[in-house]
Formats: C-alpha cells, structure tokens, sequence
C-alpha cells in the first residue's frame, strides 16, 4: 500500500498536467471542426498522428536517458554537441519520414474504400500537412526531450518518470494545433 501511495504521491501533478495539455490539443482542433469533418481522410489520420507523437517522445526520452545512465553523454557540453544526441536524431528522422509516408497512404487507400474521392491538389496537401505535422512534433519532441532529459538529470532524478509523460503531452498539444492551422490555412 505504501508503493501505491508513493507513485499517486508523485505522479499525480505530473497526470493532471498531461491532462491539461491534451485537452487544449482537442480545444485547437475543435476550431477546424467544420473543414475536419469533411475531410474523412483527416478523420482517420488524427489518431494515428497523436499516436505518433507519443511514441517519438518515449522513444527519444528512453534512448537519451538510456545513454546518460551509460555515461555516454558528456555532460559538461551543451547536449546537442554531443555525438550521441547527435546519433539519436540521425536514426530517428528517417523513421518519422517513413512513418509520414505510411500513414498518408494507408490513410488515403482507407478513405477511397470508404468512398472518398481526392484529387491531385487534395494528394499534395493531404501528404504536405501529414509529413509538416510528424516533422515537428518529432523534432519538438526531440528538443524537449534532450533539454528537459539533460535537466532532470543534472537535479539528480529520473527523467523517465517526469519526462516522458510531459514530452508526449505536448507533443500532443502542439500536434493537434498545428494540425489545426494546416487544415484551416490550406483547406
């Protein structure tokens, strides 16, 4: 009983945080709800998407504190500089363009069978709001992750248990919002 209330103890403010922030995700999205629900291929990427967002963020924050525990960061230089954070950005960005380019088209051929029909303009923006919205909540995800990582670190605590859980909330946040203005900027 004593480890429940010890992890409510010290998760909770970090919960209701995360919370917070997704919801205002949702908020930002609600301002395209009018263009959003006629475009069904958004409809189905929107899960996908914030997914995506969650998973970069555990992926990053658990390689940078993995690498920080193996010492393999140096921690008397600004993070970037270091060639490990240098190594996670270079093996993750591929995988975040190839994502982009799954997603859009399991997303397109989804939305076809449904019975939607796109044209060619519809293709090029459909895919140019796809890899815009993963290419920055991937390199917001990384930044925050390596700074807030490089930070909780330094005041002796676990990054893991703080981080991960507020990188993907805002990852999140900021997803949905930019998701948002693409939507209402390009359609």
């Amino acid at each position: 009983m004593e480890i429940a209330k010890k992890i409510i103890k010290e998760s909770f403010l970090v919960l209701v945080l995360t919370v917070a922030i997704v919801l205002a995700g949702g908020i930002a999205l609600k301002a395209s709800e009018d263009k959003l629900v006629n475009l069904i291929p958004f409809l189905i990427v929107v899960p996908a998407l914030i997914n995506a967002a969650g998973e970069f963020g555990t992926i990053i924050t658990a390689r940078f504190t993995t690498a920080l525990y193996e010492k393999k960061i140096n921690l008397k230089k600004w993070p970037f500089f270091n060639k490990e954070v240098k190594h996670i950005l270079r093996d993750s960005l591929p995988a975040a363009f190839l994502l982009g380019l799954w997603l859009g088209v399991i997303t397109l051929i989804i939305s076809k069978y449904r019975g939607f029909t796109f044209n060619s303009i519809f293709f090029i923006k459909f895919f140019l709001i796809i890899m815009l919205v993963l290419l920055f909540i991937f390199y917001i995800t990384f930044f925050i992750a390596i700074l807030g990582g490089y930070y909780v670190y330094k005041k002796k605590a676990n990054p893991d248990d703080l981080l991960i859980p507020i990188t993907t909330s805002i990852a999140d946040f900021l997803g949905l919002v930019i998701l948002a203005i693409l939507i209402r900027w390009l359609f």
